[in-house]
């Protein structure tokens, strides 16, 4: 809720009844990359036009809210296991990932005590790079394409991520209430070379596993199968398994007053807004080349720097 153009007061359902808080200095948004540009289009910041189809009364034209969507791809090859003891296949299957579960529960250990992505690593598909724009996890279980299923084999998969992404997407309103499900274009795969990068790890990865090292641990390429080779071959295959990393972010990118389509400053205020800042993932400008988690917490470090110093 605003006064002018100050945040003032943040309304909320409780037990099915509406409530409201007031701020007497700030309002710190942090809802993430999808529901933090949605509550402030919903709230009446957003671009003017988008705002009222669904009448929502507009208090301040910012058209940079919620464009800028950005996350990291992802895809990964299947191989089964020579060595069936090193994979968590007996591990994940019931009843033992019942028993696993209360172990975990009662002592904090056991398998699931990690969630074993725990071999990464970081690097360039391409000569010339000035950093790394890709990254390959190992699993030592393999879950069938679209499901959380196991192969009735052992197997395990290498996660393949793009991590420099130029395709740019969205997220709109589908209408004018909390409640009412945002609409996320993220545009995966949109622009030429995020396609070709994608290919250029696939065959990274490839020759990764068909080293010596592997070769105790390596058998038959399960998915996308050693039938999958051609540029054509494998952007078909990528259509269908490209998935979120779940690392959604830009959507209120940090930028000057005078950008158009920046959303916050570099005190996490929002442009033309009194009292309200946003702290969350959604502020990047640019999707950072690695997992977000550790840059969310620093962001939100910052924004309690600059709160407690204003």
């Amino acid at each position: 809720l605003f006064n002018g153009n100050r945040a003032v007061a943040v309304d909320y359902a409780r037990n099915g009844h509406r409530e409201r808080v007031s701020a007497s200095r700030e309002i710190i948004l942090c809802s993430g990359s999808v529901n933090s540009p949605q509550l402030l289009m919903q709230s009446g910041i957003g671009a003017a036009d988008a705002l009222r189809t669904f009448d929502i009364p507009v208090v301040h034209h910012l058209p940079g809210v919620g464009a800028n969507l950005q996350d990291h791809p992802d895809v990964a090859i299947h191989v089964a296991c020579k060595v069936p003891s090193v994979t968590l296949g007996r591990a994940m299957r019931f009843p033992r990932k019942q028993f696993i579960g209360l172990q975990w529960f009662l002592s904090r250990s056991g398998p699931a005590a990690t969630n074993h992505y725990e071999a990464c690593a970081f690097l360039r598909s391409r000569p010339g790079l000035a950093e790394p724009n890709i990254k390959f996890e190992l699993f030592p279980a393999a879950l069938k394409p679209d499901s959380f299923d196991l192969y009735p084999q052992p197997a395990f998969q290498m996660n393949i991520g793009v991590m420099t992404v130029a395709s740019r997407g969205k997220v709109s309103l589908s209408g004018p209430k909390p409640s009412d499900a945002p609409i996320l274009l993220v545009n995966y795969l949109k622009e030429p070379i995020d396609r070709q990068t994608h290919r250029e790890a696939v065959r990274i990865a490839r020759r990764v596993l068909g080293q010596p090292a592997m070769a105790p641990f390596a058998g038959e390429e399960l998915d996308p199968g050693p039938a999958i080779q051609s540029d054509d071959q494998l952007d078909a295959w990528i259509d269908t398994r490209c998935a979120s990393a779940f690392h959604l972010s830009g959507s209120c990118r940090m930028g000057p007053a005078s950008d158009a389509e920046a959303v916050v400053g570099l005190d996490l205020r929002v442009h033309g807004i009194q009292g309200l800042r946003v702290a969350d993932a959604s502020i990047m400008p640019e999707i950072v080349s690695a997992n977000t988690n550790a840059t969310s917490i620093m962001i939100g470090e910052r924004a309690a720097d600059l709160i407690e110093d204003a």
